[in-house]
């Protein structure tokens, strides 16, 4: 295993106690804003921690971003085409690296490697710090 997988590891050992210290924070808030305001933050921590998995593979030479799948069963393609073969669905909340921008299309790679196509409305670049 390489260096950046051994850390990407740990690191998610490290911050896996943390979701669930986030989740008690959002049963903790006590009104409207603070459960949003806590929500968005556990969100986040979800995030971040499933983004690390995608340290488990090959990562790409190439990308855009880390994203963000926006939306539930989103078909996964072989190619940039809506009559494309399916490879396999995904569904919201689910990270992915962004490889490339194809027109209509995004190509990502997804936790376990995979690569495919996604309508590119069906993705979200996430802002880092």
């Amino acid at each position: 295993m390489s260096r950046i997988r051994d850390l990407a590891a740990a690191l998610r050992e490290q911050e896996r106690p943390l979701l669930d210290q986030y989740r008690q924070l959002v049963e903790a808030a006590t009104t409207e804003t603070e459960r949003r305001l806590a929500q968005m933050m556990y969100n986040y921590q979800r995030f971040q921690l499933q983004s690390l998995e995608l340290f488990q593979d090959r990562v790409p030479e190439r990308f855009q971003c880390f994203g963000v799948i926006t939306h539930d069963d989103v078909n996964v393609r072989q190619r940039p085409s809506g009559k494309s073969q399916t490879l396999t669905r995904v569904g919201r909340g689910t990270p992915v690296i962004v490889m490339a921008f194809d027109g209509f299309w995004a190509e990502v790679q997804l936790v376990g490697g995979a690569t495919g196509y996604v309508f590119k409305d069906y993705v979200r670049c996430e802002v880092g710090g």
